[in-house]
């Protein structure tokens, strides 16, 4: 598996993801809808997805020792790998757009619940581009299309979410997530309800990631290349 991610890292990893990841900076424009940065990272994938089909990526790593199921893992860690980069930079971006900006976020704020909710826009992402691509192994656009679809109705329910919870008619909870979830956190306690938020969503971006590998295992041992 190591070697087998090493080949993706060395030959599949097209250089648009370079920069989408710096589109993380994002966080420091003002009221801005901060989840949309993971779909230019999804964006980067599909480009490494279809950068591998037209240079017969699978059907080069089929003809080494390794059957799909292992093709297949080892494309769901490169994967991961660039999502929880593009997490990795939103922590100092979020810290820097407090001590720039200062003021809250028309949509959701830079805190911690900005990356509970990016897990989810990923996980949405693995569930629906990651299986319908290894139906074919070799069709990228549809199954981005799909995806992005997907992403975007997440992308817009979260933000609508958090938006309407800052109405006054609003029922109490959503008004203790405006005050407590879609803040920089500045008590303990926000810390902790935050934390608390952004674990749930990685266990629940781990377990769809988990069972769409799954599914595209078992779509891809059906493929004849």
């Amino acid at each position: 598996m190591r070697d087998l991610l090493y080949k993706e890292l060395k030959l599949c990893l097209h250089p648009m993801n370079f920069v989408f990841m710096a589109f993380a900076l994002m966080l420091l424009i003002p009221n801005y809808i901060y989840t949309i940065p993971c779909f230019f990272v999804c964006n980067a994938i599909f480009y490494s997805f279809q950068m591998s089909v037209q240079n017969n990526d699978a059907l080069f790593t089929l003809l080494l020792p390794v059957g799909k199921r292992e093709a297949v893992r080892s494309k769901y860690r490169f994967v991961t790998i660039l999502e929880l980069a593009m997490l990795v930079l939103y922590v100092p971006m979020m810290f820097l757009n407090h001590a720039i900006l200062g003021n809250p976020n028309t949509f959701l704020d830079a805190c911690p619940t900005l990356i509970g909710a990016s897990f989810i826009t990923f996980a949405v992402f693995n569930a629906v581009f990651m299986p319908t691509f290894y139906k074919t192994g070799v069709k990228a656009g549809r199954s981005f299309l799909l995806s992005a679809f997907a992403v975007f109705v997440w992308i817009f329910a979260a933000e609508g979410f958090f938006m309407f919870c800052r109405i006054e008619q609003a029922p109490y909870f959503m008004k203790w997530a405006a005050e407590h979830l879609d803040v920089f956190p500045s008590s303990g306690y926000d810390i902790g309800v935050q934390l608390i938020t952004t674990a749930v969503c990685a266990a629940v971006f781990a377990a769809v990631t988990l069972v769409s590998e799954r599914a595209s295992i078992r779509n891809f041992e059906k493929v004849d290349l």
